[in-house]
């Protein structure tokens, strides 16, 4: 079970067209040293993407251009921002985070501390 957890300030907002800021659609897996975020930002300039932390939060912020003026019949994507905030907890090497943005997907890399990080099983001779 993945102990990454999704926090949602917004309380229910996601997706829901008349909230802003947007909340974007996010993977989050476990593997054996780290926990890797995937984060669906299409459309997105690199330069207007932060990645923060900050007391046991990983916050994602997009920052785009103003929403266009006009009046749609339908209304199911924009150009304004997005922000989704993850709860880290304990468990992850805040230090080594990393964050790698390519065709419109944000990856982000936790790894685990020391501790927490899988170990083979060992057999114990006994003597």
């Amino acid at each position: 079970m993945t102990y990454i957890k999704f926090y949602d300030p917004y309380m229910g907002a996601y997706r829901d067209e008349n909230t802003f800021p947007r909340v974007p659609a996010a993977n989050i897996y476990e593997a054996d040293n780290e926990y890797r975020i995937e984060m669906a930002l299409p459309g997105a300039d690199k330069k207007d993407i932060t990645v923060r932390y900050e007391k046991g939060f990983l916050k994602v912020t997009v920052e785009k251009g103003k929403e266009s003026d006009k009046l749609y019949d339908r209304h199911e994507f924009d150009y304004g921002g997005a922000e989704r905030v993850f709860r880290t907890g304990e468990k992850v090497d805040t230090d080594h985070i990393t964050a790698q943005y390519e065709n419109g997907i944000l990856i982000l890399s936790l790894p685990k501390k020391e501790a927490f990080v899988k170990k083979p099983v060992q057999n114990i001779a006994i003597a």
